[in-house]
């Protein structure tokens, strides 16, 4: 598949005997240059730093038949709790590959209902049993302090057929810096853990970029090459559609531009330090950046500019079509239907989704970002071990709304039993979270007592107590 654009030549710059800055050409060099009017054909990069960029998302398909004893426990324990209750599954080789965090192991709750070959004498991790939703499955079993959901019972298949009765979903969390025998053990070897028989049914990934030092151009959206023929605009919800690959849909004041549809290959740019921040990731993403540094040793990322995050996400059809395109749809070949199969591919696969959704600088030349994403990105399963653990919160740090709801809601108890703000305070203090509503305050230069105070004085005046 060709790319369909120039590259530019790129350089560096490099200081003579007189410390006079001279271009020299270097394959990673961040300034590109072309004969293009642009910029009169130099574009500096030298800004941009690549944080981070791998897999963020892993989806295994399984066929299997389920166990009649793993169907009837499923059943009981949904109709009964209702993910009401959290309970272990366990599996000797699962477990082995993940570390568990004291507080977790912590909760492990034994239930006689499980059968014998499930419970096995070794240390129990907690799941959340809920509805599959609109999975296409019947159950689903979540842990997102490890970064693990199961789903199980296709709604498309009868139970007691071999089909496509699993799909176990991983996040950054599980992911990072695990390798690719490692990730393919654990989920496998929960599927041994029920006595099931299995083959592969697909895999689907997402792959990213996140970068800093680049914000989005006002012509984004026109400049990237599409295979799409027909765009039209809808007004109030800021909504292009596309016929061929998909959609086109910015969401908010361009925060978020996303492109084509769940069920083929999709590509989104949005800005990843506002999206942790609403999902109160901040300390983990924060951590993984930090690791990226310069030539001087420095650490490049900055909390207080924009990450934005360039994401292309592979339906299990799409990884499929590519294994055959591959491998010239011999029989004899194995197909891409496990993440070990598309490992050594990883970096075609993410090349392919820069090539459908092309970012040009004009009708010659590809964008210098997508030039630099082609040449410069690797995407591996990282060989280092890594035990999964929890980034802690700081105080008060991406719980900013829990906090007003909690604090909100007590001081109009508060002041409607005429309590002081010295006992009110006194009574924050008992409730064990003072430390979060201290660290919220102190972060915005504000006195908790004064607040109190003045917030307990503005409530009996409204006559909101």
């Amino acid at each position: 598949m060709s790319f369909g654009r120039k590259f530019h030549t790129r350089i560096n710059l490099q200081s003579d005997e007189f410390d006079i800055p001279l271009p020299i050409e270097d394959k990673k060099g961040m300034f590109f240059t072309s004969n293009c009017v642009v910029n009169d054909g130099i574009n500096d990069l030298s800004k941009v730093h690549v944080l981070h960029s791998g897999l963020d998302t892993v989806r295994q398909l399984y066929k299997l038949t389920m166990p009649i004893e793993f169907i009837d426990m499923m059943e009981d324990f949904y109709e009964n709790h209702n993910g009401e209750i959290v309970f272990p599954f366990k599996g000797d080789d699962f477990y082995s590959n993940v570390s568990v965090p004291d507080d977790l192991s912590s909760l492990w709750i034994n239930h006689d209902m499980f059968p014998d070959d499930i419970l096995m004498d070794c240390r129990g991790i907690p799941f959340i049993i809920g509805s599959g939703g609109r999975s296409g499955y019947r159950w689903r079993l979540q842990n997102n302090e490890l970064g693990i959901t199961y789903f199980f019972g296709s709604r498309y298949a009868d139970l007691s057929d071999f089909a496509s009765h699993c799909k176990i979903e991983l996040s950054p969390s599980f992911i990072h810096k695990k390798e690719c025998r490692m990730i393919q053990s654990a989920m496998d070897s929960h599927i041994k853990s029920i006595d099931a028989d299995f083959e592969y049914a697909g895999i689907a990934v997402h792959i990213c970029a996140d970068i800093q030092g680049w914000n989005m151009p006002s012509d984004f959206e026109h400049r990237l090459s599409t295979r799409s023929r027909r765009i039209s605009r809808h007004v109030g919800v800021e909504k292009l559609e596309f016929e061929g690959d998909g959609a086109c849909i910015i969401y908010g004041n361009r925060e978020t531009i996303t492109f084509g549809r769940v069920n083929s290959l999709q590509y989104s740019v949005y800005r990843k330090d506002i999206e942790i921040l609403k999902h109160d990731k901040i300390h983990y993403w924060h951590e993984i950046w930090e690791e990226i540094i310069n030539e001087d040793g420095e650490i490049v990322f900055n909390p207080d500019k924009p990450v934005w995050r360039h994401e292309f996400r592979f339906h299990h059809s799409v990884i499929k079509q590519l294994g055959d395109e591959v491998n010239g749809n011999k029989k004899d070949v194995d197909e891409w239907l496990s993440l070990c199969d598309i490992e050594p591919h990883l970096t075609d696969i993410f090349q392919y989704g820069l090539k459908t959704f092309r970012l040009d600088q004009n009708r010659t030349y590809v964008d210098p970002l997508w030039q630099l994403f082609f040449e410069d990105i690797e995407i591996r399963v990282p060989c280092i071990a890594h035990i999964v653990r929890r980034a802690y919160k700081k105080p008060g740090i991406g719980s900013a709304k829990n906090i007003q709801l909690y604090l909100g809601n007590f001081l109009t108890l508060a002041a409607r039993n005429n309590f002081s703000p010295s006992k009110a305070v006194t009574l924050l203090k008992f409730g064990g979270l003072y430390h979060e509503i201290e660290g919220h305050f102190n972060g915005r230069g504000v006195d908790v007592f004064s607040y109190i105070s003045e917030a307990l004085s503005l409530r009996r005046l409204r006559g909101a107590a």
